[in-house]
């Protein structure tokens, strides 16, 4: 049955016993109802708990890294006040040493994200 925009529902009526097709057709009304509800807040329940799990091991690496980056400019500055009793390739290491400490909770920040995206789907 063609339409344009709508939904039909085609239902041929048993003329016999009308009130039972028609009882019969709530009742599965119903049971779609109640199934799709059922999944849906069963879904949105799901995509409310991993946003949250993320949301906090966002919130860690990010702590993290500030600690980390507080730790790497300590470092800088120590650096620059040894600057005339170290080498210039100390002070390399140190600059390498200062930014792996950043680095490492960075990468784990994309980990963490990708597993929690991953885990959505």
């Amino acid at each position: 049955m063609a339409s344009h925009g709508k939904v039909v529902i085609d239902v041929t009526l048993n003329n016999s016993n009308v009130t039972a097709d028609i009882r019969r057709l709530e009742q599965q009304f119903r049971n779609f109802t109640n199934s799709f509800t059922r999944d849906f807040n069963s879904s949105t329940r799901s995509v409310e708990s991993s946003m949250g799990r993320m949301n906090g091991s966002i919130q860690n690496v990010l702590s993290s890294t500030a600690r980390n980056a507080q730790a790497a400019s300590t470092s800088m500055r120590e650096s620059f006040s040894q600057s005339s009793r170290t080498s210039s390739q100390q002070i390399i290491q140190n600059f390498q040493r200062a930014g792996q400490g950043i680095q490492r909770p960075l990468v784990s920040s994309a980990n963490v994200v990708n597993r929690s995206f991953s885990s959505m789907s």
